[in-house]
């Protein structure tokens, strides 16, 4: 890993990580506080592949990513993170999960956060890391009718569980925590996935410990997604005992990422 940003990281006392996906209801990392809010111009679209966690490599599940559109919103939740260690072990699982697993590259978004409707306070505006699959990554499926994207994520499970899973647990979050958000494409493909399961067979439910994954890079490791969520890097290609993944390891991959280093410096 480049050492200018392993010490920006040793440096860092404060960040914040927006979640609009899984992040949402399963964070797999801790944090010291979280609010609700919005990003401007991007809207949430289930137009990512996903070959491990809720889909397989013939049977790819489709999760969601931001997409960059004029005069779109997206709210979700901005997860602050305190301390050098607290930053360290969450860039670590997100760095594996998102980017590794899951094809995202982080980017810098400014957050605004959420007003109660009777204050006169101003809502507050600041820098939050996320994590976005932009369309050259070799995951990207792209849009399609939420007819056929209904029936897609029917078809789909992984090994953290079905497709259908992840499309609900999103939106009854969103329902439950943020009644704001106006978001046609969550609802109306949360909708037609309801009213398909109703009118054909039931898709069993995955609620199996995660097993093992391959992983890919170049030195052909495997990562073991465990039931927490944390992951754990195993060598394959040669005879050194099992052992964790290092933030070395994984942060280089965040450092790939368009704008992530500069973000990290200007924290």
């Amino acid at each position: 890993m480049d050492r200018d940003l392993e010490k920006v990281i040793d440096q860092l006392t404060d960040l914040w990580v927006f979640g609009y996906g899984s992040i949402l209801w399963k964070q797999g990392f801790e944090f010291d506080d979280q609010l609700f809010g919005y990003v401007d111009g991007y809207v949430r679209r289930f137009w990512q592949g996903n070959t491990t966690h809720r889909g397989t490599p013939l049977s790819p599940g489709r999760v969601a990513t931001l997409i960059e559109h004029p005069g779109g919103c997206v709210w979700g939740a901005a997860y602050r993170l305190c301390g050098s260690n607290q930053i360290k072990l969450a860039l670590e699982h997100l760095g594996l999960r998102e980017c590794l697993l899951g094809g995202y590259a982080c980017q810098s978004l400014t957050f605004t956060e959420r007003v109660s409707s009777c204050s006169n306070d101003l809502p507050r505006k600041f820098p939050v890391l996320t994590f976005i699959a932009v369309p050259s990554n070799s995951l990207y499926l792209g849009p399609v009718d939420l007819d056929s994207l209904a029936w897609q994520v029917i078809g789909c499970k992984g090994n953290c569980g079905t497709n259908v899973e992840y499309v609900f647990r999103i939106a009854e979050f969103i329902h439950a925590n943020i009644p704001e958000e106006i978001d046609e494409h969550l609802f109306v493909l949360e909708r037609k996935i309801r009213e398909n399961l109703e009118t054909s067979s039931p898709v069993p439910t995955n609620q199996s410990n995660c097993s093992l994954i391959n992983v890919p890079r170049a030195a052909q490791d495997e990562a073991i997604l465990n039931s927490n969520d944390s992951l754990t890097i195993v060598r394959t290609n040669d005879n050194e005992d099992a052992s964790t993944a290092t933030v070395k390891e994984v942060l280089k991959h965040l450092l790939l990422a368009s704008g992530a280093l500069d973000y990290l410096r200007e924290m």
